[in-house]
């Protein structure tokens, strides 16, 4: 297993994050997901968002770092990774080196991580008056990675300040 060690200055980065008062909130929140993806090196960085009354989660924008560019609207049902869905409500981040066969995050293997060729995955929940309200997800493809405290740390800052 592989580690990347932490951004430079993380600091610095949240501070990038600070929407303006004319920004729209998807332009935050794409250049949250890019700030993200090259502070930690990773190759993708979704902000995903609960709907229907909790019982799904739906990504509202995704950055891929290499070809530099964003998508949306993939969904993930609740009821079908409920491990996953219960790490989240309980962790200020899940790192999973392995996410294909961590506990927390083997139930997606099928459905999401092994189709789009993440190996290790970093999630940061966010939360909205006391309840989780999304997650920020960042996604590694090649060898497995050890998240280091430092990466939690940054993963779990960029996600209150997304969820601000």
């Amino acid at each position: 297993m592989s580690s990347v060690p932490p951004p430079p200055d993380p600091r610095a980065a949240l501070a990038a994050l600070a929407p303006g008062p004319d920004a729209p909130l998807a332009d935050v929140l794409r250049r949250a997901c890019e700030l993200a993806a090259d502070a930690l090196a990773v190759e993708r960085v979704g902000v995903w968002a609960f709907v229907e009354d909790g019982a799904a989660l739906r990504c509202v924008t995704l950055f891929q770092r290499t070809p530099r560019c964003h998508c949306q609207g993939a969904t993930l049902r609740v009821a079908d990774f409920p491990s996953y869905f219960a790490a989240l409500d309980r962790m200020p981040a899940v790192p999973a080196a392995v996410a294909a066969t961590d506990p927390r995050t083997a139930e997606l293997a099928d459905a999401y991580l092994t189709p789009l060729g993440i190996t290790s995955m970093l999630d940061a929940p966010f939360r909205l008056g006391g309840r989780v309200a999304g997650v920020v997800c960042h996604e590694h493809t090649g060898p497995a990675r050890v998240w280091e405290p430092a990466d939690q740390a940054f993963a779990a800052a960029v996600a209150d300040r997304v969820g601000a």
